[in-house]
């Protein structure tokens, strides 16, 4: 972006503030979706199962024949 096209970006801008310098709210989105980056709380119920898996699958691994 040029020096031309950022000056006439803001006289544009300037020029619409002087005609109406009154504040319009803006309509919320409804279309976001907030991202999650942690992950939600599980349940001790969810996790005793979990376990409760992992020994298994373990177990299995090791009567058939595996070493770790």
């Amino acid at each position: 972006m040029n020096y031309l096209q950022l000056e006439t970006i803001y006289s544009k801008a300037h020029s619409g503030i002087r005609s109406d310098p009154e504040h319009k709210a803006k309509e919320p989105r409804t279309d976001v979706v907030k991202k999650r980056w942690n992950a939600r709380k599980v349940t001790l119920v969810v996790r005793k199962n979990k376990i409760q898996q992992r020994k298994k699958a373990v177990i299995q691994r090791l009567d058939a024949g595996g070493d770790e």
